[in-house]
């Protein structure tokens, strides 16, 4: 962000929006362990130091053959491939009481500011199951599952209060 009256460098416009988009159109799983399991990943991405990233999903519709809890992860490597032990940034699941499966999630969205520029981040979503028996797959919704990494600009820092 730029206050009236002070300069504009090339910094403080250039690399904002949409930097890295990835799109799965084919089903991923079955996996019926509580090992993650990879389902979509973007690697080399570079990234600016003091900039915050915004790392989203689309909206996933996992399917289940069990009753059991499930889950689905963003996961972030500031210096290579994303694998699905690297640091999360980004969860939802849920308990699947009826063994129908089907159910809707919303998109995962996690936050990044990397402290030094990166020339190699990665990210990876992937899906397991943490409780119950069965399966979890993830087949893409209408337009497949998508990871979006958008720039928003210079980080603020923690501008908040905690109450």
């Amino acid at each position: 962000m730029v206050a009236a009256g002070d300069p504009i460098y090339a910094s403080d416009i250039n690399g904002r929006g949409i930097q890295y988009r990835a799109n799965r159109t084919a089903s991923a799983g079955p996996t019926s362990g509580t090992t993650f399991l990879g389902v979509l990943r973007i690697d080399g991405m570079v990234l600016k130091a003091g900039f915050i990233y915004e790392f989203k999903t689309s909206g996933l519709r996992p399917t289940f053959t069990a009753v059991g809890g499930y889950k689905a992860d963003l996961r972030y490597n500031a210096s290579g491939t994303a694998t699905t032990s690297s640091t999360e940034i980004g969860r939802v699941e849920t308990n699947d009481n009826d063994g129908a499966g089907g159910d809707s999630w919303p998109g995962i969205v996690g936050y990044v500011v990397p402290g030094t520029d990166t020339t190699a981040a990665g990210v990876i979503l992937s899906i397991a199951r943490f409780s119950g028996t069965g399966t979890v797959s993830l087949p893409p919704d209408t337009g497949g599952v998508h990871i979006i990494v958008t720039c928003l600009g210079p980080d603020p820092g923690d501008t908040g209060i905690d109450v």
